[in-house]
């Protein structure tokens, strides 16, 4: 038996950005995608900066965009929560050990700025969110059960279904 020489191809090295096999000598390709790479982070610092300019901007509604969020994590929690269930919870149980839907500070009933209650109904489940009485930007009331719509009441009452819808 005669020994067999194997010629073994030598792999060529993966570019450093986008993985693509490239020759040693191939600097265009290189120089190529560390101008993409330069680009991208120029976009995300420039989008970075634009959602801090944003954030201050808008700072003044802060407590209530949080609100509207809170009640939409609410609204998921519930889903959550009656598939596995078959019933809906109240902000001790989404927030509990075993569900974990919520955060802590929502399962407690306050969070930035507003104070939630979840009323279990024997049709599904209202959520109030009222604002405290010293947190700043926080002026709206808010209302919503389990159809997802969100009413809003400017007069420093706790909003019902009657008030106007929240676009």
């Amino acid at each position: 038996m005669g020994s067999r020489i194997m010629r073994v191809q030598p792999t060529r090295p993966r570019c450093r950005t986008c993985a693509a096999r490239i020759l040693l000598t191939d600097m265009r390709h290189d120089q190529a995608c560390d101008r993409v790479r330069t680009r991208s982070g120029i976009l995300v610092a420039c989008f970075c900066a634009l959602l801090l300019l944003a954030c201050r901007i808008t700072d003044k509604g802060n407590a209530e965009t949080w609100a509207i969020g809170s009640i939409v994590a609410v609204h998921a929690a519930e889903d959550r929560f009656h598939s596995l269930s078959g019933r809906y919870g109240t902000l001790g149980e989404l927030g509990s050990a075993e569900g974990n839907f919520i955060g802590r500070d929502l399962a407690e009933g306050s969070s930035h700025g507003y104070y939630f209650v979840v009323s279990v109904t024997k049709a599904g489940y209202v959520v109030h969110a009222n604002p405290y009485p010293w947190a700043e930007g926080a002026r709206r009331s808010f209302y919503s059960d389990e159809t997802r719509v969100i009413w809003q009441n400017w007069s420093g009452q706790s909003a019902s279904s009657r008030d106007k819808r929240l676009r």
